[in-house]
């Protein structure tokens, strides 16, 4: 178990039939709790596509009829990040720690204001992608209902990555009660050759792995097209003695390669009569945020987007069918002549056409 915590990449220990276990589980995992999230997904495309304010043509009841997007759920969710951020950010001061227990000389609250200092300045200028992050985070937050972000110590970069996930790219089964509880949590990767390149020659990656038998074939026009992987935060017994350990595991889902298995834990108790492990407390890497819970208990929470789309959806069709009745009383057509004899059927007249009689 040791070795196993000490590897840059334990993919290179195992052999090719346990690898190929490892990723069957991994991509199985991931599909299972992508299908139990498609109820509230589905809610979600629509919003975003509303938010987006998203064109599509329209033929209904006339070709380029009147398609007026109400900008509803975008406006709710700029005000909600304008008043938010200023409240995150106070005076360049970002972090603020609290002092616990007695402090008759001070000496703990100048600590805390020392500490508070030193990780503002890490994030506001070590990490340069943190305020935009936070920024997009309450533009995405308030539509969707959850987001991410991702925090953890980049070994290329030699910084702390602070970095916003969208909720479509972390998938976690829609039953669990919270990050710390899941089994399972697979973060959608976007990869270029030369990324996954890099990480072969610095030993992260597997050499063995070819880059061309990931890229998609299907794909003739774009040379250097991104390659999408699955990184999944799991459990697995590597050492056989019937505890799983918290690892994390990349896959490329359409060849079913593993490219690195990494361990997630630091500390390991053991018993110390028996020498067996009996707890491993996992990394955690997410930070997951919630506008408001969902109503039925499941882990992805909603927003404006769920909560205003059908509302939304009937401003649209209100102003459409009055524009849509204006254009029709403004534009001129009819009938001319009396004693109107015509054959049996459907007879149609073009909006500003005049039919002589």
């Amino acid at each position: 178990l040791e070795e196993l915590k000490n590897s840059v990449n334990i993919a290179e220990l195992l052999d090719s039939t346990t690898l190929s276990q490892i990723s069957q589980q991994v991509i199985n995992g991931y599909k299972i709790d992508e299908d139990s999230r498609a109820e509230w997904k589905e809610t979600v495309n629509k919003a975003m596509a509303i938010a987006k304010q998203v064109v599509e043509p329209k033929n209904h009841p006339w070709p380029n009829a009147s398609n007026i997007k109400f900008p509803l759920i975008s406006d709710a969710a700029i005000q909600f990040a304008a008043r938010v951020m200023p409240e995150i950010i106070q005076n360049d001061s970002i972090v603020r720690a609290s002092t616990i227990g007695n402090d008759p000389d001070d000496s703990k609250l100048k600590r805390a204001h020392r500490v508070g200092t030193y990780m503002s300045y890490q994030l506001a200028c070590e990490s340069p992608d943190w305020e935009d992050g936070t920024d997009k985070l309450l533009q995405v937050l308030p539509i969707l209902g959850t987001a991410f972000k991702k925090t953890y110590y980049d070994s290329m970069e030699k910084r702390n990555i602070s970095t916003l996930c969208v909720p479509d790219k972390i998938v976690v089964n829609y039953d669990i009660q919270s990050l710390e509880a899941a089994r399972r949590i697979t973060h959608i990767l976007v990869m270029y050759s030369n990324d996954i390149i890099e990480r072969q020659r610095r030993g992260l990656f597997c050499e063995e792995v070819d880059v061309e038998s990931l890229q998609d074939k299907a794909d003739g026009v774009d040379k250097d097209h991104p390659i999408e992987l699955l990184e999944q935060h799991c459990y697995l017994d590597l050492d056989n003695d019937g505890y799983k350990e918290p690892y994390i595991v990349t896959v490329h889902e359409k060849s079913m390669q593993v490219l690195r298995i990494v361990n997630r834990f630091d500390t390991i108790e053991y018993d110390k009569k028996t020498n067996k492990v009996v707890c491993i407390e996992p990394i955690q890497y997410f930070t997951d945020f919630h506008f408001i819970r969902s109503p039925d208990g499941g882990f992805y929470s909603i927003g404006f987007g769920s909560l205003l789309l059908p509302i939304n959806s009937a401003i649209n069709t209100l102003i459409n069918q009055l524009l849509d009745a204006g254009t029709l009383s403004n534009t001129q057509g009819g009938f001319l002549g009396r004693g109107l004899r015509i054959k049996n059927g459907e007879f149609k007249i073009k909006m500003g056409e005049w039919k002589v009689l």
